[in-house]
């Protein structure tokens, strides 16, 4: 059996890290405005519960001393305790192009508090879920404020609702918000759904598993499937899938640091038109995004083990999904000159056929989390998180539909709410709806 270390003591000593490096907090960063940086971080003993992104310093990764900039990176890899961006002025649906948006309704969670929203393209509130993490059976004890949000949702036919508390567990409550169940499995990231009605989702442990570093911590990834009533069916480790693959020199050199070596941050199904592009990928297997690699790849769940990898230029990415043609959408977080950029990527050669960014760059920038769909009228819906905005965005790089936004905390209203995830609904996903 392999001697696990528990959650508690790598919190401890990323905290202590932290606090020796003078950046805890969630007012580690910097937003777009022009005002100066105060001298000091702000204690996070003062802000509020939730994810929030302080907006007093300068914008973009890219614009930090270098030093800055690696602890930065250092801090991103403990967890989600840190970030930044303005809380404009301006909120709701601020863009608003009803002859080129795609029509339909949009889902979100953000860092505010663990709710959803269903919103009208004008920015109206429709239908609200929402559960205290304290009221959940059996809820794991929080590691850090940040935890007390909804990181993923994901809507089910009958208005369900399925929720990822980061690093804690996954929940199902009604449309009237009435819990189903509970998971308290330290999922994290990201969720799927499989054809026969199952869950699959992303979850990790501290571990020491001395095949990869005898001396350090690991956080190993897992995708965990649980049946329709939440009862784990199995699970299938990323470090065992990658490491009895010919990757595994990835995962070898990734361990050396220990930690968060992988960060599994995302969780697909491959479809047919992306199999049909790869010999070695069947359909059903499990697409995942491994940003410190950072690489794309599929795992067989069944054999449990990597069947392909692509890896490129990309700057801690997030999000791949997939695209009719069998093209990715990945959200390049960092791969901008520091900022952020999307890439539609050919799977066999890795040949960017689309990208966009910010114009300027530091106008499109998470530094972390993001996401992007392809729309149906073939408009791309970008979720930039940091910076709590969506943006529909046409294929000549026209924004033609934006959203900002509206959670605010603070003593003068200067934090946002990271924007996990906008999706765009149609009407027959709504049925359920009164």
């Amino acid at each position: 059996m392999r001697p696990c270390l528990p959650p508690a003591s790598l919190v401890e000593l990323a905290w202590s890290w932290l606090v020796g490096a003078g950046l805890i907090g969630a007012s580690l960063l910097c937003s777009s405005c022009e005002q100066g940086a105060p001298a000091h971080p702000r204690s996070p003993d003062e802000l509020p519960d939730g994810f929030w992104f302080d907006t007093r310093f300068d914008q973009g990764a890219a614009s930090l001393p270098e030093e800055l900039r690696e602890q930065v990176q250092r801090l991103e890899r403990i967890g989600y305790a840190g970030g930044y961006e303005p809380a404009q002025e301006s909120y709701g649906v601020v863009r608003h192009d009803a002859e080129r948006a795609q029509a339909g309704w949009n889902l979100y969670s953000s860092g505010h508090a663990p709710e959803a929203f269903l919103i009208d393209m004008q920015g109206e509130v429709r239908h609200r879920w929402s559960y205290a993490y304290g009221d959940l059976p059996g809820a794991l004890p929080m590691e850090h404020p940040s935890q007390n949000a909804w990181r993923r949702v994901e809507l089910l036919p009958d208005g369900d609702l399925l929720a990822i508390h980061e690093g804690l567990g996954l929940l199902r409550i009604g449309k009237n918000s009435k819990l189903r169940w509970y998971w308290p499995g330290n999922a994290h990231h990201d969720l799927t759904l499989t054809p026969s009605g199952n869950v699959l989702v992303l979850a990790r442990r501290p571990a020491v598993l001395s095949r990869w570093n005898p001396r350090a911590a690991l956080l190993e990834d897992f995708i965990v499937e649980l049946d329709p009533d939440g009862q784990e069916v199995r699970r299938v480790s990323v470090y065992a899938a990658l490491g009895t693959s010919r990757w595994a020199d990835r995962l070898r050199s990734a361990a050396t640091a220990g930690g968060d070596v992988l960060h599994t941050n995302s969780l697909e199904l491959v479809q047919p038109a992306m199999a049909e592009r790869l010999p070695q990928v069947q359909a059903g297997q499990a697409l995942v995004c491994l940003r410190e690699i950072p690489a794309i790849c599929t795992i067989d769940l069944e054999r449990g083990i990597v069947t392909w990898l692509r890896s490129g230029n990309w700057g801690q990415p997030h999000e791949p999904t997939q695209l009719p043609n069998g093209e990715l959408l990945l959200f390049d977080n960092m791969g901008n000159q520091g900022y952020s950029r999307l890439l539609q990527l050919a799977p066999e050669s890795g040949e960017v056929t689309w990208s966009y960014g910010g114009d300027p760059a530091r106008s499109f920038y998470s530094i972390f989390c993001g996401a992007a769909r392809r729309l149906a009228n073939g408009n791309t819906l970008a979720s930039v998180s940091c910076a709590g905005e969506a943006l529909e965005i046409s294929p000549d790089g026209e924004i033609v539909w934006r959203f900002v936004s509206p959670h605010r905390a603070g003593p003068e209203s200067e934090l946002v709410a990271a924007l996990f995830e906008v999706q765009r609904l149609g009407p027959d996903e709504l049925d359920w709806l009164d």
